[in-house]
């Protein structure tokens, strides 16, 4: 898991969870999918790269406060890293109604910089279940004096979006009640076609470990980002940090082996 430092203890920050072992209960298993790269943008933003296959998907998380849109800049510096690699999917809680028929000027800002950098929302492009065709993400229940539901408010705030020339890589996007978690927001699940866990082992076996100095370079030991307290620093991959000794000129260590006469 990797997380932000949240604005307060309640409201802000984002986190990102992923499962190591591709089964629940099975060592030493591999999922056919890595994440890596992580890099925070304030306090309430995350980008990383999803991995499956060999392919590099950029990924944004983020969270707009109710109040302001001072978190905006910091999610632009995000897209601002993918300008010109393929464009990410960002999943972000925006606090916006975007489908709101009289929108205010919070929504109609928000609505242009999301079409600026050529997001489009996935969840309508599929058929939702009857019980959730509002596509509303929160809900707010008002109660009479005796205890019944006298209505619920609902709006859509939470949103997983991307360009629309990746649509294809979605096979379904539903909204989902997380009953285990106590929480006025339904979830938005979305189901990704990723490469086979054959291609995604290939892709883990082609790299090359580095045989450097690790007192010089002690940070070149993993790719996964590395958690101090609570900040997330990101921990360069071993390709990039082989590509850096190259452009200095250093060669990195290579170990022989003698033939036995």
């Amino acid at each position: 898991m990797a997380a932000t430092v949240a604005n307060s203890k309640h409201q802000g920050g984002v986190a990102v969870a992923w499962r190591v072992e591709s089964k629940k209960g099975v060592p030493h298993s591999k999922p056919n999918q890595d994440i890596e790269s992580f890099r925070r943008h304030g306090q309430n933003c995350l980008s990383y790269h999803s991995l499956f296959g060999g392919t590099r998907q950029p990924v944004i998380v983020a969270y707009l406060l109710p109040e302001t849109l001072e978190d905006l800049h910091h999610l632009q510096a995000a897209f601002d890293r993918f300008k010109h690699r393929c464009p990410p999917i960002l999943m972000a809680d925006l606090n916006v109604d975007l489908y709101s028929p009289s929108p205010d000027l919070r929504t109609r800002q928000v609505a242009d910089f999301l079409a600026a950098n050529g997001m489009e929302d996935m969840l309508q492009h599929f058929h939702s279940r009857r019980r959730f065709r509002h596509q509303k993400t929160w809900y707010q229940k008002r109660y009479h004096a005796d205890g019944t539901i006298q209505t619920i408010l609902r709006s859509r705030t939470d949103y997983i979006m991307t360009s629309p020339t990746l649509r294809h890589y979605f096979s379904n996007v539903q909204l989902v009640d997380p009953r285990i978690v106590h929480t006025d927001h339904y979830m938005i699940k979305a189901t990704i076609k990723s490469a086979p866990r054959k291609a995604q082992r290939k892709y883990l076996q082609g790299r090359r470990p580095l045989a450097s100095n690790q007192t010089n370079f002690p940070y070149l030991h993993s790719s996964r980002p590395t958690l101090h307290g609570t900040q997330v620093l990101y921990a360069p991959s071993q390709a990039e940090a082989a590509l850096s000794l190259v452009r200095l000129g250093v060669r990195p260590h290579q170990t022989t082996h003698k033939k036995e006469m």
